[in-house]
């Protein structure tokens, strides 16, 4: 196998990191038929999904596209209405995400739990759904003891993850499971 890593600068807007990933793989593999295989962790997955809807035709060189913790519906995190009432831990996720990549993870609302709360990049490539069949979605959910899922115990995470608000439960404490998971797709 050959493996290749394709880097981005995660405050520009994930459509853009998406056009410049696959150009690159059109570049690197237009004579390839069914061998890629992509792996992506959070933001990583939105662009390898912006990348593959990309352009009027699938990329027949893509096998599938393996995406762990993936915000497909964003992140309440990266949501002012959010952020909003969430003290100093909103306002440092408000400065975090406070870039055009970072605005790109907001909710979308698509299961409307945060009022006024909107995505129209997400919205809009969560309304395509002929290519999904290449994606794996991986993620995972911290409960309040700070064991995750059924593996390990990470007692930080057991302080963390209640700061971090449980309303939208299972979730990696960021990333809802619901979001992760590509609900409705």
């Amino acid at each position: 196998y050959d493996i290749y890593a394709f880097d981005y600068l995660t405050s520009n807007p994930i459509d853009t990191n998406a056009k410049r990933f696959r150009s690159k793989m059109d570049s690197l593999f237009q004579a390839e038929s069914n061998t890629v295989v992509i792996l992506a962790h959070s933001m990583g997955g939105l662009v390898s999904r912006f990348a593959i809807y990309e352009g009027t035709s699938r990329p027949s060189y893509i096998n599938r596209v393996i995406t762990t913790g993936t915000p497909y519906h964003g992140s309440p995190w990266a949501s002012p209405q959010f952020q909003g009432d969430r003290g100093p831990l909103g306002s440092i996720a408000g400065f975090l995400t406070d870039t055009d990549g970072g605005r790109d993870l907001a909710w979308d609302n698509f299961d409307g739990k945060i009022s006024g709360a909107a995505n129209v990049k997400l919205t809009q490539i969560n309304a395509k759904k002929d290519r999904d069949d290449l994606f794996y979605a991986y993620y995972g959910s911290v409960n309040s003891t700070g064991n995750i899922g059924s593996g390990g115990n990470l007692p930080g995470l057991s302080i963390a993850c209640p700061l971090l608000g449980s309303s939208f439960a299972p979730s990696d404490c960021i990333v809802p499971a619901s979001s992760a998971s590509l609900s409705g797709n």
